[in-house]
């Protein structure tokens, strides 16, 4: 490690050390998260979470683009990369399961596709960028690439989704869209794409209460017992009413956005 490098890590060392001695779970925590699961998954928990921690500000960072802990750029991150700097805290949340999806408006324009080969004549909403396997469609398809096929193509996960369930064509969601939205149907022509979930702190990080506090809530959000989609094995969507969804659906405003405000935004 160069002096500069040094320099800078005690630096950032002896800020962690100070916050540790606040005792209470006051001010900021700052959280990176994959555009998607922080949209769509954690900030709707989040609310909670704050009101019941009021003395915290919690700063949400929803990205693509992973982040350095070591360098004090988020206090916990939340991505699909296998973390690599042997200078940080790493756990692997769970798996993250994704299949095809259309709405059913789309469905009923243009029909249900019951193979791979009938996806060529339906229209695709693709995404791209960084943690992402954008060779995934062209795989699963047996084609050399998707042009022609694809009909709207966005670097944003939310962007994404509004596509997808705008009727814009059939996408890969996570399946815990199923649970959040009933208007979403599941295309079961045998393409399943799982992706392992991470976490990254810095090793001081629970040192710190209000971010331990947080690495803990988070854990359990990711909770596989609780929320079958995180399970290792696939759970096909059909098959969540078979769990216990008062996890998910005793506040079911809090979990998603309404059909109507999909529809109306833009």
């Amino acid at each position: 490690m160069s002096s500069a490098n040094q320099i800078e890590q005690g630096a950032f060392d002896f800020q962690r050390r100070i916050e540790t001695f606040d005792s209470k779970k006051r001010g900021i925590v700052r959280v990176s998260a994959t555009e998607g699961l922080g949209t769509y998954w954690l900030m709707p928990r989040l609310i909670d979470f704050q009101r019941g921690n009021p003395m915290m500000v919690i700063d949400l960072k929803a990205t693509e683009q992973t982040v350095d802990v070591s360098r004090m750029e988020a206090d916990v991150a939340i991505q699909f990369d296998e973390p690599t700097n042997p200078h940080v805290m790493r756990r692997r949340l769970c798996s993250l399961h994704v299949y095809p999806f259309a709405a059913r408006q789309y469905l009923d324009t243009y029909g249900m596709p019951q193979t791979k080969q009938d996806m060529l004549d339906h229209r695709l909403v693709d995404q791209v960028g960084p943690q992402l396997d954008e060779g995934a469609w062209p795989r699963y398809l047996g084609i050399e690439d998707v042009e022609g096929v694809v009909g709207i193509r966005t670097n944003s996960s939310a962007a994404h989704f509004s596509a997808v369930h705008g009727g814009a064509g059939i996408g890969g969601l996570p399946t815990f869209a199923a649970a959040l939205f009933k208007d979403l149907e599941p295309i079961d022509i045998g393409i399943h794409h799982r992706i392992d979930v991470w976490m990254t702190y810095h090793p001081d990080a629970r040192r710190t209460p209000r971010v331990a506090t947080m690495i803990d809530w988070l854990i359990g959000t990711f909770d596989a017992a609780k929320y079958p989609w995180f399970r290792d094995e696939f759970i096909h969507p059909s098959a969540f009413n078979d769990f216990d969804s008062r996890h998910w659906q005793d506040q079911p405003a809090r979990f998603g956005f309404s059909t109507d405000y999909l529809r109306n935004i833009g």
